[in-house]
């Protein structure tokens, strides 16, 4: 079964949300956003799962005893992108890795770059690094950073931002680093390795996590965090799984 969040349920749904790395990203987004006028959905399946919808993407975080009720759900509510849970009909898998972080000590000195750790984020606009809209990313960087204590870092150069990385998802016990990117002109300089090491240290003494494609696993390992799990993300196609 399905519901939507409600008073009822609350307190089991906030339960279920700081059992692993996708409920702390749902977390996150009910924290600064249940209750308020948005996108974004939240549900309890089977009263053992979370789930949070936005737009056209699904995270479930816990089992689900129905997965052909959820299927039918997310079909009913378009969703073309899954992360958590078992593969639905029509969706195909891609394997991330879930990497943590063995070693917080960081040598300043080892960086060339400023790092900002209050960068304007009106300046900071992610279309020219990863084609995130900024009328979408803008107001949500802001209200994370304001209510849920989010870190968004950033290196200027020329007078302008070239990279940055965040802790957009955390709370007192845990933090996932994500959105780490570099304008290509400014790439292989180190600033992506200063910015995760920098957060790193700035977010302890919390367990921390990050997604990554497998092809990335290596500079990650570079920067002293190691593999501790995987899961799939799910993409509808024509194929399924």
């Amino acid at each position: 079964m399905i519901t939507a969040l409600n008073d009822n349920n609350e307190l089991q749904f906030r339960e279920i949300i700081n059992k692993d790395i996708l409920g702390v990203r749902i977390e996150t987004a009910y924290k600064c956003y249940y209750n308020v006028e948005t996108n974004i959905e939240f549900y309890l399946v089977d009263d053992i799962a979370a789930l949070m919808v936005r737009q056209n993407t699904a995270y479930l975080s816990g089992n689900v005893l129905n997965i052909e009720e959820l299927a039918a759900f997310y079909s009913f509510k378009g969703i073309t992108i899954v992360e958590g849970g078992e593969c639905p009909d029509g969706f195909s898998a891609q394997e991330v890795v879930i990497m943590e972080n063995e070693d917080s000590n960081v040598n300043e000195e080892e960086f060339f770059c400023d790092i900002d750790k209050e960068p304007d984020l009106w300046q900071l606009s992610l279309e020219d690094f990863m084609e995130i809209p900024s009328c979408e990313w803008y107001p949500e960087a802001c209200l994370r950073r304001l209510r849920c204590g989010a870190k968004i870092y950033a290196v200027k150069c020329d007078k302008k931002y070239v990279a940055t990385a965040g802790a957009y998802n955390l709370n007192k016990d845990t933090a996932v680093i994500s959105v780490v990117a570099t304008k290509e002109e400014y790439r292989k300089k180190g600033y992506a390795a200063a910015l995760v090491k920098t957060l790193t240290q700035d977010l302890m003494p919390r367990k921390i996590y990050l997604i990554c494609k497998k092809d990335m696993i290596l500079f990650y390992k570079y920067i002293n965090y190691k593999i501790t799990g995987d899961f799939c993300v799910f993409y509808k196609d024509e194929q399924g799984c």
